[in-house]
């Protein structure tokens, strides 16, 4: 008996989503040093996109000790943003990183401090790892609830087909055994003393999983803000003067030449 696969997928039913327990286990380090100090607050907005992360820089280190380096960009004008490689990509649009490995990748370094929002023109990510919200100790001025990174296994919905139960659709297993994940280069607000939530780079290093490194897909999480737009810089009084004198010599030069 031949059956279409619209006529299958009409016999099945979807009873549910699944979620499996990630075997990842995460070390969390950070560095406060000397901190990058914004005039702007975090943004409204704190559900930051892929989008939000155009011209970050990527780094992805192999067991070989090569390295490939990459420019985040975005992918459409609201959403999603990716860095690709030959070996190594990563992409992000609402629900984490989604990352995929064909050599044997041993650390990988995400550094947002020449980070910016091409929807609204806002300022630069920052990595928030801190779980407590806007007002509670330790928690800088502006920025909300934030997370340290996590793996997951990616949820998927179970059918139900011929009295089978069957995943149906998208599913990543998150790796076994353990990553350290590093954040540096925090970030301080204004006036506001450095609390140590906020943070320019991570660095996550695969060597503590089972197999030493890290190959095929998976998906993680770490929670991130923007910064809201910074002012536009004032030009000096005199250079509008200036860049008018030097339109005028450069016209005197062409009438010459005629």
């Amino acid at each position: 008996m031949n059956i279409s696969l619209t006529a299958a997928l009409s016999m099945a039913a979807i009873i549910g989503s699944v979620t499996t327990t990630s075997a990842t286990t995460v070390h969390v380090t950070t560095q406060t040093g000397t901190p990058y100090v914004s005039p702007v607050e975090v943004r409204a907005d704190t559900g930051s996109r892929g989008v939000d992360l155009a011209g970050a820089q990527v780094t992805a280190t192999y067991a070989d000790t090569t390295r490939e380096v990459m420019t985040w960009g975005a992918l459409d004008a609201f959403t999603a943003g990716e860095a690709r490689g030959t070996d190594f990509a990563i992409y992000m649009d609402f629900e984490g990183f989604d990352i995929r490995a064909t050599k044997q990748l041993t650390q990988l370094r995400i550094d947002l401090s020449l980070s910016f929002s091409i929807v609204d023109g806002s300022g630069r990510s920052v990595f928030d790892v801190l779980t407590a919200d806007t007002g509670q100790p330790g928690n800088t001025p502006s920025s909300a609830f934030g997370f340290p990174v996590r793996f997951d296994n990616k949820s998927f919905a179970q059918v139900s087909f011929f009295g089978a139960l069957l995943p149906f659709g998208e599913t990543t297993v998150a790796p076994e055994g353990s990553v350290t994940a590093s954040y540096s280069g925090s970030v301080s607000i204004g006036a506001a003393p450095v609390q140590g939530d906020l943070f320019s780079t991570l660095e996550i290093d695969f060597t503590g999983l089972s197999d030493g490194y890290f190959v095929g897909d998976a998906n993680f999480e770490t929670d991130i803000d923007t910064l809201r737009v910074t002012a536009p810089v004032p030009l000096p009084a005199g250079l509008p003067l200036l860049l008018l004198g030097l339109s005028g010599l450069a016209l005197v030069r062409v009438r010459n030449k005629r």
